[in-house]
């Protein structure tokens, strides 16, 4: 998501769509707003200071 904007709801981080107004789950990918709507999320970790994203 290009240009999104990051916040949290409670203790989960989230980022919204400034275009759309929809905002995401960050951990999950779900859409708070429109529950038909998702995006993809990935499992990562840092090793030695680099961040490891598995795909």
């Amino acid at each position: 998501m290009a240009r999104g904007i990051t916040g949290s709801r409670g203790s989960r981080p989230t980022i919204a769509s400034p275009l759309h107004k929809e905002v995401y789950d960050l951990q999950t990918g779900e859409c708070y707003s429109n529950p038909a709507l998702w995006l993809p999320a990935f499992k990562t970790r840092t090793v030695d200071g680099f961040i490891e994203v598995e795909v």
